[in-house]
This record gives C-alpha cells, structure tokens and sequence, in this order.
C-alpha cells in the first residue's frame, strides 16, 4: 500500500512550491487574523490546491450517521486522513463500504473550521481493485474489437413475432421479476424460459456460455410443443427459444465482472439465436453490451 503522500493530480500542479490562492503572504504577514477567519482562508487554500485528487487507502472508524453522511477515516501503514462523504454523494457508491476494506476515493481536502482540522470531502468512492479491472476490461475490450466480434454485421435481427424466450439469469435475483413483470404488461403471448445461472463468482462466466450453447442447441433441435400464450416461467428442455435475454441486476465491477469474460463474448458471438443484454443498470456497460 502506497503511503498518502502519493495522491494522484488530477488539477494541481504538483511542482508549485507553495498552492496558488487569493492568500497574499507579502500584504497579510502582520494582520492579526481571527481563529475563524484564519480557518476559513486555509480552507480556501487548501480546496484551491488539492481539488479532483484521488487517494487510496483503508477505511476505518466508519460511522454512517442517521443523516445519510459517512464519516470515516483513511489510512496506510503512516498516516491517516479524516474523511467525510455526504448522502448526496454516497446514494451513487454501488457497494457498502466496510471498515478494513481499501478504496480509492476522489474529491477534495478541506477544512472543518469548528475542529479546525483538515479532512477530505468525498465525490467518488470506488473499491482499489477496480482501476486493475477497468483497465482489464479496456484491454479484452479492444482485442474481442479488433477480432470483429463487435461488427454490426454480425448481430442478429430480433424476430417480429417471437413465440419463445430464453432467460439466462440468476433465479432468485431482481432481473428476473423485472423480466417477467414487463412481459406480463407488454408481451403476454410470450413464453418465458429461464435457464438459470450464477451471474456472479467462480464458474459463472463458463455457466453463462453454458447456457447461452443450451438455448441454441435447444432451438436447432425444434423441440417445441404448442404451449398456451400465457406469460409464465417455464424449465425445460422441450422448448424452441427465438430469442435470449442475459441478464442480471445491478452493481459493482466486480459484481458484473462475468459478463466482461472472453468465454461470454464469444458465445454471444457464435449465438445463431438474437440476444439482448440486460446486464445492470443504465449507466452500467459490460463487454457482453458490445457484442
């Protein structure tokens, strides 16, 4: 773990000897200057120099407060930071923090005038894996596009009229009573297959391809019977799916990290069958999007 002397820069000049401010140390050396005026000009000071930094370190003396605010402290093995992300802020952090765990937090130092100590105020809060991962999905991201796997020709047209579907997801998660519940409003001559799969953990991306070859296996082998044009969930094999959906509910990188494996992609790819990704929220994007 890094020492926090090592901030990253995002907008200050790291080589200044001393952060540019309105402070004039020439015309203000003899003034006498109140506790709070004092205070307040070394905030400005310090929210003037160390704005949209990032650091990293762990989380500890955690205290959720009944306001929606996080206190907490970050530290390494030398030194320790005060911080404070406020509930505006933190509804946007996809995982619950814990004591112990270590992140990366961006935002910008500042001054508690009442204590007058210094402290960081928290914009964004990311797990201290999730650079390594990003940069992991950038990498497969560019090799599965320059392969052609992302190539418009290669998707597949919906059908108009889709008597069947293929759900690929969790069983017991969120995504697939949101399915079912917007077939059942929209879609009601729809029969709802459900192949159910770990959408996250060891074994999840392979079980996802699995399933993805299963639906597709299924459709070649035109096992259908004549079933009634109810929405309803159905598991088993003597089905003919015209289209998959692979889903899962939101949350962290990590959490949708199997949907960012090779082994899904290039299932999606080989996939005769149309599927949709309904993987996380709106402003989540996985590898299995792109395909």
């Amino acid at each position: 773990m890094g020492k926090l002397a090592s901030i990253r820069y995002d907008a200050y000049n790291s080589h200044m000897p001393y952060p540019s401010s309105s402070f004039d140390q020439n015309t203000t050396k003899n003034t006498i200057w109140s506790v709070s005026d004092l205070n307040q000009q070394a905030r400005n000071c310090l929210e003037s120099a160390f704005s949209g930094v990032q650091v990293e370190g762990e989380i500890s003396d955690l205290i959720q407060h009944r306001s929606g605010h996080w206190y907490f402290t970050l530290k390494d093995d030398e030194g320790q930071l005060r911080a404070a992300m406020f509930s505006f802020k933190n509804k946007s952090v996809r995982f619950t923090p814990e004591n112990g765990q270590h992140v990366i937090l961006t935002g910008k130092l500042s001054l508690y005038a009442p204590r007058g100590s210094y402290q960081f105020i928290t914009e964004r809060m990311a797990p201290a894996g999730a650079g390594q991962l990003q940069q992991a999905f950038e990498k497969l991201k560019r090799e599965l596009e320059e392969q052609g796997l992302f190539d418009p020709e290669h998707k597949k047209p919906l059908p108009s009229f889709p008597r069947q579907v293929a759900i690929i997801t969790s069983p017991q998660g969120a995504a697939i009573r949101d399915i079912q519940t917007t077939f059942e409003r929209r879609f009601r001559g729809i029969q709802l297959i459900v192949i159910p799969v770990a959408v996250q953990g060891d074994g999840a991306a392979q079980a996802i391809a699995n399933a993805i070859d299963t639906a597709n296996r299924w459709s070649k082998d035109n096992q259908a019977k004549a079933l009634p044009a109810t929405p309803a969930l159905i598991s088993t094999t003597n089905v003919s799916p015209d289209a998959i959906i692979v889903g899962r509910g939101g949350g962290s990188i990590e959490d949708l990290w199997a949907f960012n494996e090779a082994v899904v992609a290039q299932a999606i790819f080989r996939s005769e069958l149309p599927i949709i990704s309904a993987v996380g929220h709106e402003t989540d994007t996985t590898i299995a999007d792109f395909v």
